[in-house]
């Protein structure tokens, strides 16, 4: 029996049923927008190969049950998400180990300059990660906002990203959010984004980001710290959304946000989890005549594969 985690295939389905019920999802887009199954996601990943979703299958080794676990990236996007990991509670760390650094080595090999993950403080999970090379880059809470929220309609409404806000968004976004997050997370698109922005005295004040899904909404916003009346900001943004009566509506919300969590606070909020924002770098983006390797991915606490190496022009990318 292989002790190397490998690729998901069909043979492995009916092992895994016994898993279906036992994931833990690590993108909160994900898992509050849609509430999905992990069977229905790790059939997707056979189905449709090209889909961005792809599951790694660690069968058991001696006394310890397998082990599986599921990336997703979207087209074009520079980051890998960890999807789920499962199962909840693994009884071999090395199992749960040999799965997530197969998942890296994959999301290096599509093209992925970096994996995330969204992980419960007290997971067992978080011990996995860190053993397989991730990071804590920011501490966070998801809250959960009242169904009905009233605000003065005399505030200046929230209204949807233009074209031409653009250089607005990145110049906002560089101004609040930490430089540690920005070198992981970077500054928004408006073309790849939902979301609305709020201008006051002909400058860019904040914008909310949202992902929604048949099961809920998830906002992220960013908004200049010396604005006053976040209440107000934040029942305007949520009488904005698509059906947002009918659906339940979560913030994601950073430590270094403070006058935000105050706010949701006082506007009856609920706060459904606390958690480590987690990355993996799993390439480095550089310029160099001749590809050469990188102390620093060889410091990293896991097994990764040899580095593949490609060239575009002058531009040299290395991934473990």
């Amino acid at each position: 029996m292989s002790f190397m985690a490998r690729d998901f295939a069909w043979r492995d389905v009916l092992a895994f049923i016994r898993y279906r019920d036992q994931a833990v999802f690590l993108d909160n887009a994900l898992r509050l927008t849609y509430a999905p199954g992990m069977f229905s996601s790790v059939l997707l990943s056979l189905v449709f190969p090209r889909s961005g979703f792809f599951t790694t299958w660690q069968s058991a080794v001696e006394d310890s049950s397998p082990a599986v676990g599921q990336i997703y990236r979207a087209p074009g996007k520079h980051s890998a998400q960890l999807t789920f990991l499962a199962p909840a509670d693994p009884d071999s760390r090395d199992q749960m180990v040999r799965v997530i650094s197969h998942l890296c080595q994959q999301a290096g090999e599509r093209g992925a300059f970096h994996i995330l993950a969204e992980v419960q403080r007290e997971s067992p999970l978080k011990e996995c990660l860190r053993q397989s090379g991730f990071r804590a880059y920011a501490e966070q809470w998801i809250w959960m906002v009242p169904g009905t929220l009233t605000h003065d309609r005399s505030q200046p409404g929230w209204t949807p990203f233009s074209e031409g806000e653009g250089e607005a968004i990145q110049r906002l976004y560089r101004k609040v959010i930490p430089r540690d997050v920005q070198r992981v997370e970077a500054p928004p698109r408006v073309e790849d984004l939902q979301g609305f922005s709020f201008w006051a005295d002909g400058e860019l004040v904040g914008f909310a980001v949202f992902h929604q899904g048949p099961k809920g909404v998830l906002l992220d916003l960013i908004i200049d710290p010396a604005e006053s009346n976040l209440e107000d900001h934040i029942a305007a943004l949520c009488e904005k959304l698509p059906h947002h009566v009918r659906k339940k509506t979560f913030f994601r919300v950073r430590t270094y946000q403070k006058k935000l969590i105050s706010a949701l606070e006082r506007v009856g909020a609920v706060q459904c989890a606390f958690q480590l924002a987690m990355v993996k770098h799993v390439a480095v983006h550089f310029r160099a005549k001749q590809p050469y390797q990188v102390g620093a991915f060889e410091t990293q606490p896991d097994v990764t594969t040899p580095f593949v190496k490609s060239e575009d022009k002058n531009t040299t990318y290395v991934k473990s």
